[in-house]
């Protein structure tokens, strides 16, 4: 089955999710001008449980988060962007985007599993489409529709990034990913990503810390 199988269409919401709040409040429309439609509730976390993807047979779950993707080994490889509200994940997806990195989602992410990946991919009416902060919802971006995911990272507070952290997993699905946390504000950030997939691609080596395992 092709990697873009997945649909994705799973209704959005707001609850605590600045993109999805504005699609509420105000009328928002693709570049061609169709309407993007009425958004419904989403947990502010994502579904404890997985669920069909309507439209296909994949089992898949939306969460709140963000994605982008780089040309890694074999194709395009994503990180999952996690964290509250506030903590930086669409600040550092602009940013990766500026560097040469391919949006896949802003504020909310629909995940499936297949094989023993995960792939990431944006509902169909945020696909291409970010918040920038003191700008609004931007649309018409170039986007990803479907990437597999190798790396999923917490944003967080400075002083919760571990200097030397151990190796930790994100799971969803049944599957799993390395996981990292990082500053999502700090200037190195993107930097940082960078050299994590380099590391998971084995073109570096990470001799402790996060990605040590994957060596």
């Amino acid at each position: 089955m092709r990697g873009d199988a997945c649909c994705g269409r799973f209704d959005l919401g707001a609850s605590g999710h600045s993109l999805g709040m504005a699609l509420r409040q105000r009328s928002v429309h693709h570049p061609a001008g169709q309407p993007l439609g009425p958004p419904a509730s989403v947990p502010a976390r994502f579904l404890p449980r997985s669920a069909r993807c309507p439209g296909c047979c994949h089992s898949a779950m939306l969460l709140h988060g963000s994605c982008a993707a780089r040309d890694g080994a074999g194709g395009l490889l994503g990180v999952l962007l996690l964290g509250p509200p506030g903590a930086g994940k669409s600040d550092l997806l602009l940013r990766l985007t500026g560097e040469g990195w391919r949006l896949v989602s802003d504020d909310q992410v629909v995940l499936r599993a297949e094989g023993d990946a995960l792939r990431a991919t944006a509902p169909v009416s945020l696909r291409g489409m970010m918040e920038v902060r003191g700008l609004g919802v931007m649309a018409g971006f170039a986007s990803d529709a479907d990437v597999p995911l190798a790396l999923a990272v917490d944003c967080v507070a400075r002083e919760e990034v571990p200097r030397l952290p151990e190796p930790l997993r994100f799971k969803a699905l049944d599957r799993s990913l390395p996981r990292m946390a990082l500053h999502a504000l700090d200037a190195s950030a993107p930097r940082k990503l960078t050299l994590a997939l380099d590391a998971l691609a084995g073109l570096i080596a990470c001799r402790a810390g996060a990605l040590e395992s994957m060596n």
